[in-house]
């Protein structure tokens, strides 16, 4: 099968773009693959938010996956949560609302049926398609990829 879409990546950035794509219905949820080594989306952003014992983000509440900017907001209206679950002038949202908004949205849009547990260890650029392979053999094609690796995971361009 080739893949309108593959996203490298599931953390915030490649979460956001996934997003960004079916809600403006440039793909939909089976011609998109979002592949990342783990079992689930914002893996390291959660693990890493709750280490540090983060209460609030430094971001204000219309930083988030959703395309709608009034999205997080609205979800903790809808979902009966206090005002306290934003904190200051710029309203920032607490982790726990964040976290919780992210997953709803993720199960709103029905992507979990993209998401795709791999590591991405080669891409190649095959007749006008991409071709990607991951660490377990596994080769996608897509029209079109986003990289979106994070800090931790840095793209290695040979010279």
């Amino acid at each position: 099968m080739v893949y309108e879409w593959i996203v490298v990546g599931g953390g915030i950035q490649g979460s956001t773009i996934a997003a960004f794509l079916v809600k403006n219905n440039k793909v939909t949820t089976d011609k998109l693959r979002i592949i990342d080594p783990h079992e689930m989306p914002l893996f390291k952003w959660t693990k890493s938010s709750e280490r540090i014992g983060m209460k609030f983000l430094r971001s204000p509440f219309v930083h988030h996956l959703d395309v709608d900017p009034f999205s997080l907001r609205n979800y903790a209206v809808n979902h009966h949560r206090k005002k306290s679950e934003f904190y200051g002038v710029y309203k920032r949202p607490s982790l726990e609302i964040f976290n919780e908004h992210s997953q709803s949205l993720f199960q709103d849009l029905g992507l979990e049926a993209s998401w795709h547990q791999g590591y991405v260890n080669g891409i190649d650029r095959e007749n006008e398609m991409w071709c990607i392979s991951t660490a377990s053999g596994e080769r996608l094609e897509a029209n079109n990829v986003v990289l979106a690796l994070g800090i931790n995971d840095q793209l290695n361009v040979p010279e």
